[in-house]
């Protein structure tokens, strides 16, 4: 598929398949619509695009794991993710490591009901290896988390 404008309400719009090479040298905040995935794109400089929308992402997978006072694993390593949210929805606080063992009191702390992490190549941290955490209570305790691919 041939690349084409598409003619503007408010700023520039581009379409095209996911295997078309955008456009470069176009308006700030124009986008670029992939036909065969609906993924949106934008570019803030007009040159490199990120994906506008979560929305758009192709993939998700949802779940919970039992995270327990030995180094468990949260998520695998995916290398097609674009996005990895985990949530802590515990009591105690969990300590996260991305790519290595998780060790109790180092790394990435999940603060209790609700302290998360947000793994996104349009963020400021992205990681595709495995994430795994440990917490320093007694039982179980619960990671849940929402994976965009």
């Amino acid at each position: 598929m041939t690349v084409r404008e598409i003619p503007p309400s408010v700023g520039k719009s581009y379409e095209g398949l996911s295997s078309d090479v955008k456009p470069t040298g176009v308006v700030i905040n124009s986008t670029f619509l992939e036909q065969d995935t609906q993924s949106l794109w934008i570019t803030h400089d007009g040159t490199n695009w990120v994906l506008r929308d979560v929305k758009a992402m192709a993939g998700q997978a949802i779940g919970a794991v039992n995270v327990t006072t030995a180094s468990t694993q949260i998520k695998a390593a995916n290398s097609n993710r674009v996005a990895l949210i985990i949530v802590n929805d515990s009591d105690t606080p969990l300590y996260l490591a991305i790519g290595q063992t998780a060790v109790l009191n180092q790394g990435i702390r999940l603060n209790t009901y609700g302290g998360v992490l947000i793994l996104s190549r349009n963020g400021d941290v992205f990681s595709t290896e495995a994430v795994n955490g440990i917490h320093g209570g007694t039982g179980n305790k619960v990671a849940t988390y929402q994976e965009f691919i």
